[in-house]
């Protein structure tokens, strides 16, 4: 535990995380609008890792589809870790450990708790590809229990327990 004057505390050892980015079911109307391209940023900063997006990184589609209602956060996801953009970033150009760190990372919002986890991660990766590995992560009950349908992943790892 850190005490207020920390110099961990001092120096940012302690971080605020931001509130979760949750779209209540059936979103309609303009005030829900803000609230689409909110979680729609919140995306893409999450899972690309950077705060601008450029026009090529963007899935046109993919938010046509979660603006009509066709798809849920939960699927805008799915569609964003699967795009050619993530792939030839976060998959053609590293290592399979690295590549499975970083899917924990972009869809838990935490590191994998240990090797098991990671080794379990690449059977799955080595043999039915990359798509598979991000649908066993998006579809898991870790997913379902923290982000749901409708929340956008966040950084958990700061709310974790000492040791943990």
């Amino acid at each position: 535990m850190l005490s207020s004057t920390s110099i961990a505390t001092q120096f940012g050892g302690e971080r605020q995380t931001e509130q979760p980015i949750n779209l209540r079911a059936g979103h309609q109307g303009s005030a829900e609008a803000a609230d689409i391209n909110m979680a729609i940023d919140a995306a893409y900063k999450y899972v690309y890792g950077n705060g601008h997006v450029m026009d090529n990184e963007r899935s046109v589609s993919l938010e046509a589809e979660l603006r009509d209602q066709r798809i849920t956060v939960r699927e805008f996801i799915r569609g964003l870790a699967k795009s050619d953009f993530y792939r030839s970033t976060f998959y053609e150009s590293c290592s399979p450990q690295r590549t499975i760190e970083l899917d924990f990372k972009h869809l838990l919002g935490r590191p994998p708790h240990d090797q098991f986890e990671v080794s379990k991660c690449i059977q799955i990766q080595a043999s039915a590809g990359h798509d598979a590995l991000v649908d066993s992560l998006i579809d898991s009950e870790e997913y379902t229990t923290t982000f749901g349908e409708h929340g956008v992943p966040f950084m958990r790892s700061w709310q974790s327990q000492p040791g943990s």
